[in-house]
């Protein structure tokens, strides 16, 4: 009788296990992890980005593809089922660019989605900037999603200054220069905003600052040429000839510049309302310029 007792005690033991293991339900979950958490990256074109991931799914994969948009050329390299690395290089900017790794386990599907933006840089159209001469702030406005700089020419350095740095954004952003007071004549300077990491990257404005002074430029050849008297309430300035050489203006003075060969130019800047030529030799062509 104990023997039979007991015989039924296993038995209903078995017969409980059995029953818990056919309740217990089949793990059909499944998910894509990345080593890339941003749901979307700024790339370089034809600069190829890859991405590592990992499928983790209990009851095992059926299939993995990878999707992209028709501008993103992707390359697959599987190390495993569950584990592999998608590459991929977009070859031309556009909205919604995109690459979509899919796993499925039969059961469930589970997606993971990487958007692209080509690295960008551009004026709101305007690049040409032009300034009075008592200087002050001016704006460049530009869109950008890279980190960039602001690249003034040395010889320009002198009165032009970055007012404030920029961050990276896609919306409209103003970067301030500041100009000082041009006490001279119009003088101009190309300012890039580059990217750091791509040089070609770029857009230029021009900058333009008005001066206080006019300018007036003759050019003669083979000439000997007496400056022209300034007319005007006490006008002032300075004058230049030929190889940087440079004089103050004095009134009613006489100032000659004669090589006697090549053409040569005389540019003064001047505060003047008009001129008169005191004299002038062999001059064969003058052209006034700028005045």
């Amino acid at each position: 009788m104990t023997i039979m007792k007991n015989t039924v005690k296993i038995l209903i033991v078995v017969l409980l296990a059995s029953i818990a293991i056919s309740c217990k339900k089949t793990d059909y979950s499944i998910s894509i992890s990345t080593d890339i958490k941003e749901s979307s990256v700024v790339i370089t074109k034809n600069t190829p980005v890859s991405i590592m991931y990992s499928v983790n799914s209990p009851s095992g994969i059926l299939s993995l593809t990878v999707e992209s948009s028709a501008n993103i050329l992707t390359k697959h390299l599987p190390d495993d089922d569950f584990n592999g690395v998608v590459t991929a290089s977009l070859r031309e900017s556009g909205d919604n660019s995109y690459v979509k790794i899919i796993a499925d386990n039969g059961t469930n599907k589970a997606e993971y989605i990487l958007y692209f933006e080509m690295e960008s840089l551009v004026s709101d159209g305007k690049t040409e900037i032009e300034a009075g001469a008592n200087g002050g702030n001016v704006t460049l406005k530009i869109k950008s999603n890279v980190d960039y700089e602001v690249l003034i020419p040395s010889d320009a350095q002198s009165w032009i200054s970055v007012a404030d740095n920029a961050t990276k954004t896609m919306n409209p952003y103003a970067i301030t220069l500041t100009l000082e007071k041009n006490e001279d004549v119009t003088r101009s300077a190309s300012v890039t905003v580059r990217s750091k990491s791509a040089n070609e990257i770029k857009t230029v404005f021009n900058i333009s600052q008005a001066g206080i002074l006019k300018n007036l430029i003759i050019t003669c050849c083979s000439s000997s040429i007496v400056a022209p008297t300034l007319l005007g309430n006490d006008p002032s300035g300075k004058i230049f000839w030929g190889d940087g050489y440079s004089v103050e203006w004095i009134p009613q003075a006489s100032h000659t510049y004669n090589d006697g060969v090549k053409d040569h130019l005389m540019e003064i800047h001047t505060t003047a309302t008009g001129f008169e030529f005191a004299g002038m030799f062999g001059v064969s062509k003058i052209n006034l310029k700028d005045f």
